[in-house]
């Protein structure tokens, strides 16, 4: 009896093993072949040539020669259950759990998920810095609802370009899924029409980014721009430079700290091609993103964007050799591939500036992209294009500070726009912080007003100034900024004599400058109301109509103008004509024109 018993329990051990064998072998033995064949028809419209497809449009794409799943992913070749699961094998206790064999302390193990590979382990020079990614995707033609007819130079402006309400809310949400998945701190647009699809964008994922900059419209309504976390402090365009198909722009941001100085780009398209006009570009682009480090050796600098060229190329050859360096070249040729055209092309790039700050992270480079478009494999969501990203070394996090320099949660104020203290959302007597650029200097006392580029999207330049007054009696704690400063100011909402204002200012934070907001070509009787009040104008040609008794003239319009800032020499006359320019101020229950300067007052006859 117990012979039998033995028998049978190994009989019954056997046909277990082989049942667990062969269901681990249906499960792997698996063929996963995927072929592709895509045709694609892109638009991009260049500037100088009206054309409609710059990047090379009627491409056909045999995705069978560049991305044949089947040559690299059979499973019945490499994941045969047979081999590496035969639990007859791997299951014999006499084998595994021989603690002579396994429990050697002087043994590392194989496989110990806690000990990382060597070029896993941290670089000590690097531990404790704070890092940025910076990313650049082509949105590919996100226009908005409007056509505006003559403004981009073509007289229809691609009309064809123009989306419905329903387009435009998904083309918006399809850019705003792909760009979470990207999933960098600093977002470099390209081919976003302007600020109406900028600030669209930045509603929607106002959770991530704070600001949103996009250039210039350029004549086909393809501009360029950024989304950010930080702060933007300035912005300067180099469009006019050269013949950059596309507005070239230098935009400085605040984060976490760090000055970083970022360079969205979009070269000439292939479509009409004319690769000298590209080399052109690169060239001024190298030339100007050096002269810009010099000044700015402590900021980290980086170049991002279509560039519409492959390396090797003497576009980007002019790139290498200018101090810059390209991140993603310490990725295979097969994994820098961000554009179908008859299979792989590398032509989105990002590159860091060697003479600026910080440093590229090794191997951080990645292509983002999900073939989603239907025109191959190289795209994300709705794009043509895939995106590409790139992390940098910054310094030491600056933002932490000290638990005993904590500030005071009740003493900090939250930003305010300019706008909410101009409209009475906020009310007198409430403490703001507020920023803008300085428009004009009376004394201690100073106007900021709003950028052009961050108007209200209906109340644009109406409510966009405000009245600082610093008290000329007691010398403030901080320096009195100048003209053209960007400065956040830390006081007091009030009304005075009717004049809006902050007072009681405790602060005044420079942090940086850029041009005076363009001045508006107004009636001088216009001017005289609440909406302009502070605002920088510009009132064109007007006529002395009378004199005044304490240093001012009424001009056309019955605008009076104050010599409070400037003193005018020689005095008006009646009858002269003028050009004139100035803050608009309310004092003595009269809306007044104060000019700066002797350029904001041009005699005419």
């Amino acid at each position: 009896m117990k012979n039998m018993l033995v028998v049978i329990l190994i009989l019954f051990l056997s046909s277990s093993c082989e049942i667990s064998t062969t269901a681990r072998k249906d499960l792997t033995d698996d063929s996963d072949t995927i072929s592709h064949n895509d045709e694609q028809s892109h638009s991009d419209s260049d500037e100088t040539t009206g054309d409609s497809d710059p990047d090379d449009e009627s491409k056909e794409d045999d995705g069978s020669e560049t991305d044949n799943e089947s040559e690299t992913d059979d499973k019945s070749e490499t994941d045969n259950g047979s081999e590496p699961d035969d639990e007859s094998v791997v299951d014999n206790e006499s084998e595994m759990d021989d603690e002579s064999e396994t429990d050697d302390e002087n043994q590392l193990p194989d496989n110990d998920e806690n000990f990382p590979d060597d070029n896993e382990i941290p670089d000590e020079d690097n531990v404790g810095k704070i890092a940025v990614t910076v990313g650049t995707y082509n949105l590919e033609n996100f226009f908005d609802t409007e056509c505006d007819t003559g403004t981009d130079g073509f007289g229809d402006c691609y009309d064809f370009f123009v989306l419905s309400v329903s387009e435009f809310n998904a083309k918006l949400a399809a850019v705003e899924t792909s760009i979470r998945s990207i999933n960098s701190d600093i977002q470099i647009l390209v081919e976003i029409e302007d600020n109406t699809t900028g600030n669209a964008l930045l509603n929607e994922m106002s959770d991530i980014y704070d600001e949103v900059y996009i250039t210039p419209r350029n004549a086909g309504g393809q501009n360029v721009g950024v989304l950010t976390k930080g702060t933007i402090e300035k912005v300067v365009n180099h469009g006019n430079e050269t013949d950059f198909v596309r507005e070239f722009a230098e935009i400085h941001i605040s984060y976490l700290g760090h000055n970083i100085i970022v360079f969205p780009a979009h070269f000439k398209a292939k479509s009409n091609d004319d690769p000298a006009r590209r080399l052109r570009e690169a060239t001024k682009a190298a030339e100007i993103i050096n002269e810009v480090a010099d000044m700015y050796p402590d900021s980290l600098i980086v170049l991002a964007g279509d560039l519409n060229d492959e390396p090797g190329s003497d576009p980007l050859n002019a790139l290498d050799s200018a101090s810059l360096l390209r991140t993603a070249s310490d990725l295979t040729i097969n994994e820098q591939c961000t554009y179908n055209y008859n299979g792989c092309s590398k032509i989105d790039h990002i590159y860091l500036s060697l003479d600026g700050a910080g440093e590229y992270v090794t191997h951080s480079s990645e292509v983002i992209k999900d073939g989603g478009c239907g025109s191959g494999p190289y795209c994300l969501g709705d794009s043509d294009h895939a995106a590409l990203k790139a992390e940098f070394y910054l310094g030491e996090d600056e933002t932490v500070p000290d638990e005993d320099e904590l500030p005071d949660d009740d003493v900090m104020p939250e930003f305010s726009t300019i706008y909410d203290i101009k409209t009475g959302t906020i009310p007198s007597s409430t403490d703001v912080l507020v920023k803008g650029i300085v428009t004009a200097v009376d004394e201690n006392s100073f106007f900021i007003q709003t950028p052009a580029s961050d108007y209200h999207p209906t109340l644009q330049e109406k409510y966009s100034a405000v009245f600082v007054y610093i008290s000329s009696s007691e010398p403030p704690s901080f320096s009195i900024p100048d003209i053209g400063d960007i400065v956040e100011v830390t006081g007091t909402t009030g009304v005075y004599y009717d004049q809006t204002q902050i007072y009681s200012v405790t602060d005044v934070s420079i942090k940086g400058s850029a041009s005076v907001p363009p001045v508006l070509n107004i009636s001088s009787s216009s001017v005289r109301s609440a909406e302009y009040e502070a605002v920088f104008v510009d009132v064109g040609n007007v006529t002395v109509t009378e004199i005044g008794s304490y240093g001012d003239f009424i001009v056309t319009g019955g605008l009076y103008v104050d010599d409070d800032i400037y003193h005018i020499l020689p005095f008006p006359e009646v009858g002269e004509v003028y050009n004139l320019k100035g803050v608009i101020k309310y004092s003595f229950e009269q809306y007044r024109l104060l000019p700066r300067s002797s350029s904001d007052v041009e005699i005419i006859y």
